[in-house]
């Protein structure tokens, strides 16, 4: 075995040539001459930092994003004795493994040399059953509805609308610990059906979202997918003795700071009598009149009051104009698939003057922040990470002199996390700057995967220090994003959780 200097490029890995003196000297050259031939270090059968001689290949490469180029160590060794090192290594390590020891494991699991390093480290044993992962439920939704179409498809032709959404829960729940907390409402006009995953909870909506963004192209060409209902989806059904057709609710709204597209607002009704609960039925006719998806994306804090004096406010019909001169048409021209995309993540200018308690840049679902501090975390991921055994990830950036922040923030936001997020690999909660710190806190979308994906980016994260912490329901591990996630700390769930009331 022995060491060499090289450097990733896009994920990929290539040896530094021989003939620069040294890394500087070649990133020099590399801005100039972009285009080089290069040995191109190819994972087969490989884990980096440690890559087979005889799998290199020569190559001809643009480095078109020199700021991508990250120099490195790394180790080549051939085939026999990569081999010979791994076995040793695997005899030791794998017995006990869930995916050891299932019959199935290899073909249902992989190649070892694509699992495990010459370290030792394997981030997908297990000593328990296979775990679960939303990934592999989405997925499994997704083909089972398929399969079995029918089921929906006949009562909602035949108008049994309960029928279809009764039929899609069962299916749901098949592979969803949360799936009592997700609502179907299964609807369809001339030419289109519609599928809505309503959430009784934050964190459901989440992992809703999520699932729809696995969607195929074979459910995606029949259904029309949303998690939030958008305006003309929904008809607002008056109550008895309650209807806000005839007496409309008024408002108050002014400009996030800093925003030219998201409010403030206040939403104020009549009262109501006999029973009703009058802000449960506000909502209900904002669903209807505004949609419920332009409630979440454009008011960035939501206050409904129940009160005598509503009519002396200003009407709904003075913030749908501002809407429209702010967004054009888009509260009339919506995207159909809800979050078909990954999301966009739109940072505010650096300079925030004095404050230094975190400011939040870009948030899903606020009552689901990790705290900064890592330790204390809401009853509703306790219930996420207990319940639905899905862990909680939480990576800590160090982010350099103000000079160089901006594109360290464009880097991350604009292209690491898009990326794990088009893989499917995180279900992305929030992104939180405090000072000189970047934090960005997601489920877990693959288990051990989302952990390997995210130690394959380790040399794009060059002097941020990033470190994971990983929450689970049986610890928090507080590692260093490295190629052997050397461990900072581990404590005990039960130390560890704080739930709030």
């Amino acid at each position: 075995m022995k060491k060499i200097t090289a450097f990733s490029y896009l994920y990929q890995y290539y040896v530094l040539p021989e003939e620069y003196s040294s890394g500087e000297a070649f990133l020099t050259a590399a801005a100039h001459r972009p285009t080089l031939t290069l040995v191109h270090l190819r994972e087969t059968d490989c884990v980096a930092p440690y890559f087979i001689e005889e799998n290199t290949e020569s190559v001809r490469l643009k480095l078109a994003r020199p700021q991508r180029i990250h120099l490195m160590e790394v180790y080549l060794l051939s085939a026999e004795e990569y081999r010979a090192r791994l076995a040793e290594i695997t005899a030791s390590r794998c017995p006990g493994c869930y995916y050891h020891d299932h019959p199935d494991a290899e073909g249902s699991h992989g190649s070892r040399a694509k699992e495990m390093t010459l370290d030792g480290l394997c981030l997908l044993r297990t000593e328990e059953e296979k775990p679960y992962s939303l990934i592999d439920a989405a997925d499994a939704f997704w083909s089972d509805l398929l399969d079995g179409e029918d089921a929906v498809r006949k009562p909602l032709f035949d108008g049994n609308l309960t029928e279809a959404a009764d039929a899609l829960s069962v299916l749901y729940g098949r592979h969803f610990a949360c799936a009592s907390h997700t609502l179907f409402a299964v609807n369809r006009s001339v030419g289109q059906r519609y599928l809505m995953f309503g959430a009784l909870s934050p964190e459901a909506r989440v992992i809703n979202r999520y699932v729809i963004t696995r969607a195929p192209k074979e459910v995606t060409e029949y259904w029309m997918l949303f998690d939030q209902l958008p305006r003309g989806l929904s008809r607002y059904i008056p109550v008895p003795g309650y209807d806000l057709n005839q007496n409309p609710p008024t408002v108050d709204f002014v400009p996030l700071e800093g925003s030219s597209d998201r409010w403030h607002l206040k939403v104020y009704a009549p009262p109501a009598a006999g029973g009703v609960q009058a802000p449960r039925e506000v909502y209900r006719w904002l669903c209807a009149y505004l949609g419920e998806d332009l409630l979440f994306t454009r008011a960035a804090e939501l206050n409904i009051e129940v009160t005598a004096d509503y009519a002396e406010h200003r009407p709904i019909a003075d913030f749908i104009r501002a809407l429209r001169r702010a967004e054009g048409f888009f509260f009339q021209h919506r995207i159909a698939k809800a979050f078909s995309h990954p999301m966009e993540l739109i940072l505010p200018p650096a300079d925030r003057g004095s404050r230094t308690t975190a400011e939040r840049i870009s948030t899903v679902v606020p009552a689901l922040s990790v705290e900064l501090t890592g330790r204390m975390f809401s009853g509703y991921l306790a219930r996420v990470i207990d319940e639905w055994r899905i862990p909680v990830c939480t990576l800590t950036l160090d982010l350099a002199e103000p000079s160089r922040r901006e594109a360290q923030l464009a880097l991350v936001c604009g292209e690491l996390i898009r990326d794990l997020q088009r893989d499917g690999l995180i279900a992305l909660l929030d992104i939180a700057q405090a000072e000189d710190k970047l934090y960005l806190n997601f489920f877990s979308a693959a288990g051990g995967e989302t952990v390997e994906a995210l130690r394959d980016l380790a040399p794009e994260f060059e002097g941020m220090n990033p470190t994971l912490t990983l929450r689970t329901h049986k610890e928090t591990a507080m590692m260093r994003l490295n190629f052997t996630l050397e461990p900072i700390r581990r404590v005990g769930v039960e130390r560890e959780v704080v739930y709030e009331s």
